[in-house]
């Protein structure tokens, strides 16, 4: 499976405090993606140093963990699960994320589209219906080695295009939110400790016009790494997924990853992912994976 995945990256300055950046992602399995990440990224705001502001393409839960940067194959499935007939995620949405830091305290607000970075549509419009999504972070450091932090996502929609099953002529909405706590530890540069949990519900998932019937879940992801040398990196990642009202999204996996940097610029890894879910109805049988493979960059 060489290449599973080739980027072309591209970055620069329009002025002294402003950058763009953005990614083409041309090959993974076959597929030419196109643009993922893509934006402007305003530093200083008004002579003030501690405004920022960015505009574009990007993941709503960057200002949380940056799926982009994690050193494992294996994702964070609480961002790329989706429990919805809209297919939304937790992952690459358009719109604008100001980021205003001052002491121990930084906090992050935002308003996205809501439904991807699709295609647009037979009348050229890049939003699936005329709610905007906001979503908020609050980040305390009291210590230089570790911050606590809270999480929370609020979306209402009602598109008539969906990504499964008839379209929602009638209008239908789906309201729903993803709240929760994060924490990072990292008392030296040789290891750190980072995780999430959060809370969800979905008011009519399947856009249904009877009775609509909500989903409630959680899900969390810790992620443990440790630096042995700087050719060696070592990491933990536990992915969970947990829905008493659709079983079949439920995860529990542990990966292992080992690093080895041949140069700053290549490196080769081991990984493996052990599935510690239960079987049942639901999920019928363990399934098991490992990858071995090169990373470079140039």
């Amino acid at each position: 499976e060489f290449p599973t995945a080739a980027k072309l990256f591209f970055q620069g300055y329009l002025t002294q405090d402003t950058v763009f950046y953005g990614y083409f992602l041309f090959n993974e399995g076959g597929e030419v993606v196109g643009l993922e990440d893509a934006f402007l990224y305003f530093n200083n705001i008004i002579s003030n140093e501690n405004l920022d502001i960015l505009v574009g393409q990007f993941q709503v839960m960057d200002p949380v963990r940056a799926r982009e940067q994690r050193l494992t194959f294996r994702d964070l499935l609480l961002y790329t699960t989706s429990f919805s007939r809209d297919a939304f995620n937790l992952t690459y949405q358009r719109g604008i994320l100001i980021s205003y830091g001052k002491g121990p305290f930084q906090i992050f607000g935002g308003v996205v589209n809501g439904n991807g970075i699709g295609a647009k549509d037979s009348n050229g419009n890049f939003d699936a219906d005329s709610f905007k999504d906001p979503f908020a972070r609050i980040i305390l450091a009291p210590v230089s080695w570790g911050s606590i932090g809270g999480y929370m996502y609020y979306g209402d929609h009602s598109p008539v295009t969906l990504a499964s099953g008839p379209a929602n002529t009638m209008k239908l909405h789906n309201y729903f939110y993803r709240v929760g706590p994060d924490i990072q530890i990292q008392p030296s540069q040789q290891w750190s400790l980072r995780g999430q949990l959060l809370f969800g519900r979905d008011s009519n998932p399947t856009f249904t016009t009877g009775t609509p019937q909500p989903i409630r879940h959680y899900g969390s992801w810790v992620e443990f790494d440790y630096h042995h040398s700087p050719a060696v990196t070592m990491v933990v990642l536990h992915n969970l997924l947990r829905s008493k009202d659709d079983p079949t999204k439920d995860v529990n996996t542990v990966t292992g990853n080992w690093t080895y940097y041949w140069r700053t610029n290549f490196k080769s890894i081991v990984e493996f992912t052990y599935d510690i879910q239960q079987t049942s109805a639901s999920h019928t049988a363990k399934t098991h994976g490992g990858v071995v493979g090169l990373v470079f960059g140039f």
